[in-house]
């Protein structure tokens, strides 16, 4: 059995409820049709993953990628055919075909790969088996940590079919190599994973029906790798929002064949959600570009260290100091997350309360006091609660944000407004805690001071006491002065590039576990109102009940995009 991209089928199984539910909400609703349709087209882009192939020509990038997407039709030589970016669509996966990297045929050619690297949210550096030559180590160095792409690499050596021996031996041999060069170049093997595959025989053994040649690919590994890797990273959640814009119009139009309470309590929770998501939003661009701030922070740091090497002397305690800098920048870089979360959440807290306080949630509150005993309801009691706590949390707000926002008996977690459970508000919140907590810190999770004591080792006794290039002596060996005096500043930048890259690393990951309490606990507390809603809708027509079945087909699919 082959596997296949988890993102593609997620995609696929996305696209065909999307063609449904569009057809549906089209013979009923033409308009609202029209609108939905117009909503998913300007997010297409964002919501696919794009996938560029880099590497250096002749590497079988383009065999990978018609390996991949069972497209034959892309041009496969050993002569460099891809002069452009070569686009491929593969439902809801955009696979990019580069020219190859230094291949030295067209000056163009790295310009538009690296646009597309720039574009893209996974690379896959293609080498062959022959490993990496030292222009290329070189090249694939300066793309990981001078212009600080490690995170996004995911390493391939295709052909090694080419190669005599074990296949397990080979891949043994080939990672000491690999981990031995890159060290030398100021690398660390551990920051990529890799695959050892050969595309072709894949591609042989599918069109020949031969399982054997298959398994011989270890191509089927290599997809179970990308997998992961994508899970990793978080990036099926590209396929989230798509499915949620569907979810709102069908209830949109659920709630037309509803009671006028049943509307408007929709249209108050669709408004709240709305609030959620666009402060979601706006906070991972900040948290994205404070990451990119702290990087050019450390790295101009490690840049006026870099800038004395084999110019002057480098006092023994250079790296402690560059040490305690990158410290004092990071704690520094965290106070202001942890202020922004905090002003982020107020303004999201005070937005939503105003939506409780609007014309529309009034009238329904009016709605639900004059139905008496219709409060009875689970539903209508969770929704009255809801606007009740964030009417009480927003005039707690406003009278002064450091009296609000965080759980009775939680010292020092994060602030959330995750009420209902059932039918039960779990608390009260009084304060601001810290998001990221007073223990917190990511320096001694990387353990930079023992990374910056490998490059003093890098240094070396020799060039932290030698004054400029030697005057004196041989050319030969002035020459290999100057190669001892860059290869020392190139291993020093991809070490702090590394050290740089581990820290943001390790905010990101504190970030991603407040965000669940931020955001996607008021996601679920809507959610769990809204599909209560849903449920007690007791029209039964046709249409109703083809639009709800495709709405459990939707959450069944975010549920599994949310566990992937």
């Amino acid at each position: 059995m082959n596997e296949e991209l988890q993102f593609h089928q997620f995609a696929v199984r996305k696209d065909d409820i999307q063609k449904a539910v569009v057809g549906i909400i089209s013979a009923q609703n033409k308009a609202a049709a029209n609108e939905l349709e117009q909503r998913l087209a300007d997010y297409v882009d964002e919501s696919k993953l794009k996938i560029a192939f880099v590497g250096q020509h002749n590497s079988g990038k383009s065999t990978i990628v018609s390996a991949l997407t069972g497209n034959r039709h892309i041009k496969i030589s050993n002569n460099v055919e891809t002069d452009v970016p070569a686009d491929y669509a593969w439902e809801g996966v955009l696979l990019t075909d580069t020219p190859g990297l230094y291949a030295g045929k067209k000056e163009t050619h790295d310009t538009l790969s690296l646009q597309k690297i720039k574009e893209s949210d996974l690379l896959v550096f293609c080498i062959t088996s022959s490993l990496f030559d030292d222009l290329l180590m070189k090249n694939f160095v300066a793309l990981a940590y001078k212009q600080a792409y490690q995170s996004k690499i995911y390493i391939v050596v295709n052909k090694m079919s080419q190669e005599n021996g074990e296949f397990d031996q080979l891949v043994k041999n080939y990672t000491e190599t690999l981990a031995e060069t890159l060290s030398k170049a100021g690398g660390d093997f551990a920051d990529f994973p890799v695959s050892f595959i050969d595309a072709h025989d894949y591609i042989e053994g599918v069109e020949d029906s031969e399982p054997e040649l298959i398994a011989y690919s270890h191509f089927n590994a290599f997809i179970v790798g990308l997998n992961d890797y994508i899970s990793r990273k978080k990036l099926f959640a590209k396929l989230d929002t798509p499915c949620r814009m569907m979810i709102s119009a069908v209830d949109e139009e659920i709630a037309n064949t509803s009671t006028e309470l049943d509307k408007n309590m929709l249209a108050v929770l669709r408004q709240a959600e709305s609030v959620v998501r666009r402060y979601k939003k706006e906070l991972q661009f900040y948290m994205d570009d404070a990451g990119m701030q702290l990087r050019n922070a450390i790295m101009a740091k490690a840049n006026a260290l870099i800038a004395k090497i084999g110019s002057e002397r480098i006092e023994e305690t250079a790296c402690d100091a560059v040490n305690k800098e990158i410290q004092m920048l990071s704690e520094k870089k965290i106070e202001e997350i942890q202020q922004h979360i905090e002003d982020i959440q107020e303004h999201m807290i005070t937005d939503i309360g105003d939506i409780v306080q609007s014309d529309i949630a009034a009238f329904v509150m009016e709605q639900i006091d004059n139905e008496g005993t219709a409060v009875d309801m689970p539903v209508i009691r969770d929704f009255s609660q809801f606007v009740a706590h964030y009417n009480h949390v927003s005039e707690l707000v406003s009278q002064g944000g450091n009296h609000v926002l965080h759980m009775v008996g939680g010292a020092d977690k994060l602030a959330k407004a995750s009420m209902v459970s059932g039918s039960s508000l779990h608390g009260i919140v009084l304060k601001v805690g810290h998001f990221f907590g007073a223990s917190f810190k990511p320096w001694q999770a990387v353990h930079i001071a023992s990374q910056i004591g490998k490059v003093a080792t890098v240094l070396g006794p020799a060039l932290s006491v030698v004054a400029v290039l030697i005057t004196v002596g041989t050319k030969v060996q002035e020459e290999k002065q100057i190669k001892e005096i860059q290869s020392a500043k190139e291993q020093t930048f991809n070490q702090f590039s590394q050290i740089a890259s581990d820290i943001i690393t390790e905010i990101q990951k504190q970030y991603e576990a407040c965000k669940q309490e931020v955001f996607d606990a008021k996601t679920k507390e809507i959610d769990d109102i809204r599909n209560a809603l849903i449920r007690n809708n007791n029209n039964n027509s046709d249409y109703v009940e083809r639009l709800k079945r495709y709405r459990n087909d939707l959450r069944a699919l975010i549920d599994d995009i949310a566990t992937a």
